[in-house]
């Protein structure tokens, strides 16, 4: 009986750390925050670094790809530094229109 409590128990842990990383990589900060609260889940993420990650995801959604370049700059400076530059998007601008 005692077998079957604890693989309940790791069971549960293993839903809500997979509940809670559904969170942080989806975005949800604030339903990551009360999760953990009732969950005693110890989330491994910043919630300000993941607001940063949403934000940027919607300048990049919209369009605004400068945008998006300046945040990831702000967020993680090292990104840019040890990156080479993307080469996928073509240099001309009249080829987006």
């Amino acid at each position: 009986m005692r077998n079957e409590e604890d693989a309940d128990g790791a069971l549960d842990r293993e839903i809500n750390n997979l509940m809670m990383d559904y969170f942080i990589t989806e975005g949800y900060p604030s339903t990551a925050r009360i999760f953990a609260a009732e969950s005693n889940t110890q989330p491994e993420a910043d919630f300000e670094a993941i607001k940063a990650r949403v934000e940027i995801r919607e300048c990049i959604h919209r369009g605004d790809l400068q945008t998006a370049i300046e945040k990831i700059n702000e967020l993680n400076p090292q990104v840019r530094q040890s990156s080479p530059r993307p080469t996928l998007l073509p240099s001309e601008p009249s080829c987006y229109d």
